[in-house]
């Protein structure tokens, strides 16, 4: 949390892959009032991994998760 959000804001969301390994990757968040040269509001880091649903043991990152420039 860096600073407060007012309801008449327009606010202004990214969303970034970071950290991509063969089983998981980072998605970097953060929250701007007006653009993204405006206030930072709020940033923050999600840990997404790729689990076998059975074992619950980690696995290999489908490519059509990774996009067309991955493999």
């Amino acid at each position: 949390f860096h600073a407060p959000a007012r309801l008449s804001d327009d606010l202004v969301v990214t969303a970034s892959r970071e950290g991509l390994t063969r089983v998981s990757f980072d998605i970097e968040q953060k929250s701007y009032r007006n653009s993204t040269d405006g206030d930072l509001l709020i940033s923050g880091i999600v840990y997404a991994a790729d689990l076998d649903a059975d074992t619950m043991r980690p696995k290999r990152i489908p490519p059509c998760v990774l996009g067309d420039n991955q493999s």
